[in-house]
């Protein structure tokens, strides 16, 4: 099941029928969701564990579905997409606490969210130094090789995110990720976040790196 859901996070980040229209008719999202729900359903070792966390994002649920409700601008453009979206991440958020059931697991997913997104991160590069990129206030902005997040600055939060899942497999003992695959993810990642151009993508790595600094000094001492 674990591996269904790094399927669909690929989906989720990469969009490759986004890259290519030509996929775009075949609602591959849609299907491949349809198929993860049915897997679930029969799925065996289903489980729940309260937590205030669910209550916070079931909150947040109810505030979004009744803005978008209420609001005088919900047939405009973009207001229908951002629910959808919501939506798509909160069903796969229902999906992962019910079937991540241990370290073991959740250590699985979240490599395979590296890996997807190294792969993103990688595809994306290679389309900037072939030519693709966005001109804006004089400087070559990298950009995400898709659609909805090729945004620069939605492309650099994507890859900031990522960052600090690193921290865990850096400090894992006994080391199971290799060392050079680490720091080779976290340099290209921040090559990209300044390529990109964002202010507050370069903003928020300098801060990562400030906390990550002096966190690992705290804990040497």
């Amino acid at each position: 099941m674990i591996w269904l859901l790094g399927g669909y996070m690929w989906l989720y980040v990469h969009r490759p029928f986004e890259i290519y229209p030509s996929l775009g008719a075949l609602q591959i999202e849609r299907g491949y969701m349809f198929l993860m729900l049915t897997a679930w359903l029969v799925y065996p070792n289903k489980g729940f564990s309260f937590s205030r966390m669910h209550l916070a994002i079931g909150m947040f649920l109810v505030a979004l579905l009744g803005s978008w409700a209420s609001s005088p601008f919900a047939n405009k453009p973009g207001c229908w997409e951002t629910v959808d979206n919501t939506l798509k991440v909160l069903v796969f958020y229902a999906v992962m606490v019910t079937t991540v059931r241990d370290e073991k697991g959740l250590r699985l997913l979240v490599l395979l969210f590296l890996a997807v997104t190294g792969v993103y991160m990688s595809h994306s590069f290679y389309e900037f130094m072939c030519g693709r990129y966005q001109h804006r206030m004089g400087v070559n902005r990298m950009m995400g090789v898709d659609v909805t997040y090729a945004d620069p600055n939605a492309f650099a939060s994507t890859l900031l995110y990522t960052l600090p899942l690193l921290v865990p497999f850096w400090n894992e003992i006994p080391r199971r990720v290799p060392r050079w695959l680490i720091i080779a993810y976290a340099g290209l990642a921040a090559y990209c976040i300044v390529r990109t151009g964002s202010r507050a993508g370069m903003l928020g790595l300098v801060l990562w790196t400030l906390m990550y600094i002096v966190g690992a000094a705290k804990n040497k001492f």
